[in-house]
């Protein structure tokens, strides 16, 4: 299923049940196409930190797999992400042209 990242969620709290682990992730809201819906439908899932092997921004399209019993198999997104550049250190050097020169 293709969907729309419309909210992220961080979360980090210990149940109040005798369970001592705590729940660490992100709950993922979202936006998708539903043949059963005027507009869009709207969902959430939660992935736990532990499980998660990509970084998501609001904004961002994914692919949404779902197994056999209902679980989420796999997500991942599938908007390019802008390449970070490497500065090596060095502050950045804006490019001027002489036509930028004669200009000011």
């Amino acid at each position: 299923m293709k969907a729309t990242i419309v909210g992220i969620q961080t979360l980090n709290f210990t149940p109040k049940e005798a369970s001592t682990n705590p729940i660490v992730g992100i709950k993922i809201h979202l936006t998708h196409e539903d043949d059963n819906v005027s507009g869009f439908a709207v969902g959430t899932i939660f992935i736990k930190d532990t499980e998660r092997n990509e970084d998501f921004a609001i904004g961002d399209e994914v692919n949404v797999y779902y197994g056999k019993s209902g679980k989420l198999k796999e997500i991942y997104c599938i908007t390019p992400k802008p390449r970070k550049r490497e500065t090596s250190g060095f502050p950045q050097i804006s490019s001027i042209t002489n036509d930028d020169k004669l200009n000011k």
